[in-house]
């Protein structure tokens, strides 16, 4: 397999190493060509075939509009990255609107390896589903040439009686789609082939194939041997003798299973990277306003420090400045909360044993919960050791858990467990900011009431909560993701209204530093 090749337009030479570096820590392997100036990047785009493009959005004789639109309109299906440090939050989203992969801020490129990813992958799927869809509309094109040889496409000959109509011939096409064999189909009515609704309509086909056109052509849903329902492209062509009678009905079907997945998968991986960007910038705003929240804080205390001098301790006037000391504390954590969200929350790593830091909260919650409630755990024996700080892993796990007691008050059964498992390149696929690698699997399951899809989508933004007001301050578990991310980990959540939660979180084996 070829090397991928990147192309980079940055007049600044230590902004593009920097960005070069990034990547190729990332685990890249690529050839790189650095340009400076729109004619060099030009030439670049013809003669060096890049997979990506990554632009500043400011150079001398262009901007990041231009780069995009000449991509767009010359060559379409590189993906193109801004990386910028110039570059405003309207200006991005026109970027992103125009067609642009992601915008990166040259003073924080941690998300460039993953944005580079999940472009490359979408850009190939885009491709495959347009190589799909040609071979669509080129196997249409020839399907009287090649009735008898076609694998792919099921031809399909028969009477037109409407809804009694009888299977004449059946192809080698049809056969592979349908899951028939020619012998036991022929002289069986169509029918057996298509939907209800489809069935009701027969007799208007028959009608429009009787004028001369076609009785149905586009997109449906057709029924194999097993039962099984599957989407289709069918035509219904009608066939006349010499004298111009209707005599047959050829019913030409291509299965688009495959194409279908395609565009689900699309959509999935856009929608993945749509929720991370999110995820991304409210980050970058929690962290900014604790970072200030914290600094008028802390003259705050020093101003009490300074208010407590020459009282005792038994005044009504130190007691009420002591009141607001104790509520500067709990602010004081709510600003590390936020970093936590933001990921920029100190951490102190050391090898840990995921079952060390779950037993004791699997013991706490069952002494602490009703007798309805029953607490199940499965560690895995002998589970690998990993690097990660102890104390915001007990946090996360801890959150998990009272959620879980939270969505079961009538009571029911939380089921926790933890395992060593590998991530593979189908589970990357599927999930836009996975590793190949192995993890630690830590899983809790509840038989809580569930969370419909927009709550779910929701679940990781900071202040958010389903609870009544005063029980929840909706930053659990935006706090719990941060920390995960922080320690290069990932969330998975399954869940359906009124069939429970499970709580994936996926720790990354790998040595101390």
């Amino acid at each position: 397999m070829s090397k991928l090749r990147f192309l980079f337009l940055e007049d600044n030479s230590i902004d593009a190493q920097l960005i070069i570096d990034e990547l190729r820590d990332f685990g890249f392997q690529f050839e790189q060509l650095l340009v400076n100036n729109k004619q060099e990047f030009l030439v670049g785009l013809n003669n060096f075939n890049p997979h990506i493009v990554f632009s500043d959005f400011l150079i001398p004789d262009f901007n990041g509009i231009e780069v995009i639109k000449e991509i767009i309109n010359k060559h379409q299906g590189i993906p193109i990255i801004i990386v910028s440090a110039s570059i405003n939050e309207v200006t991005a989203v026109e970027c992103m609107k125009l067609g642009a992969s992601d915008y990166i801020l040259k003073n924080n490129l941690t998300r460039l390896g993953i944005a580079t990813k999940s472009a490359l992958e979408i850009a190939k799927l885009k491709e495959e589903n347009l190589k799909v869809q040609n071979e669509i509309k080129a196997r249409e094109a020839s399907l009287s040439a090649i009735f008898k040889a076609a694998d792919n496409v099921s031809f399909i000959l028969s009477t037109v009686v409407g809804e009694d109509s009888i299977i004449l011939e059946f192809s080698h096409g049809a056969e592979n789609i349908f899951g028939y064999k020619k012998n036991e189909i022929i002289g069986k009515p169509v029918k057996i082939l298509h939907t209800v609704e489809t069935i009701e309509n027969f007799s208007n086909y028959l009608n429009k194939m009787k004028k001369g056109e076609e009785g149905f052509k586009g997109q449906t849903v057709m029924i194999r041997k097993s039962g099984k329902k599957f989407p289709a492209l069918h035509t219904a062509y009608p066939v006349f003798d010499k004298d111009g009678n209707l005599v047959h009905a050829l019913g030409v079907t291509i299965d688009i299973s495959k194409v279908i997945e395609i565009e689900n998968a699309l959509k999935e991986r856009e929608a993945q990277l749509l929720h991370s960007q999110k995820m991304e910038a409210i980050g970058l705003m929690a962290s900014g306003i604790a970072h200030n929240f914290n600094n008028i804080l802390q003259v705050v205390v020093g101003y009490i420090d300074f208010a407590k001098e020459g009282l005792k301790e038994t005044e009504q006037r130190y007691k009420d400045i002591e009141q607001i000391n104790q509520h500067i504390i709990r602010a004081t954590k709510l600003t590390k909360s936020l970093l936590a969200v933001g990921k920029e929350q100190f951490m102190t790593k050391n090898d840990i044993d995921i079952n060390d830091i779950m037993k004791p909260i699997v013991d706490i919650t069952n002494r602490t919960t009703n007798n309805n409630i029953e607490v199940k755990f499965t560690p895995q024996e002998n589970l690998p050791t990993i690097v990660a700080d102890g104390g915001q892993i007990d946090q996360v796990i801890m959150n998990i858990f009272l959620n879980a007691k939270d969505a079961i008050p009538n009571g029911g059964l939380i089921e926790a467990s933890t395992q060593c498992v590998l991530i593979d390149e189908v589970f990357c696929l599927n999930n836009a900011w996975a590793k190949v690698g192995k993890y630690i699997l830590i899983r809790i399951v509840d038989t809580g009431h569930g969370m419909d899809p927009d709550t779910k989508s929701r679940v990781f933004e900071p202040y958010f909560t389903t609870k009544d007001i005063y029980k929840g301050t909706g930053l659990g578990l935006s706090t719990a993701f941060g920390i995960i991310s922080q320690h290069n980990g990932l969330f998975n959540v399954i869940s359906e209204k009124n069939k429970g939660t499970t709580f994936e979180v996926y720790l990354p084996l790998k040595h101390k530093s």
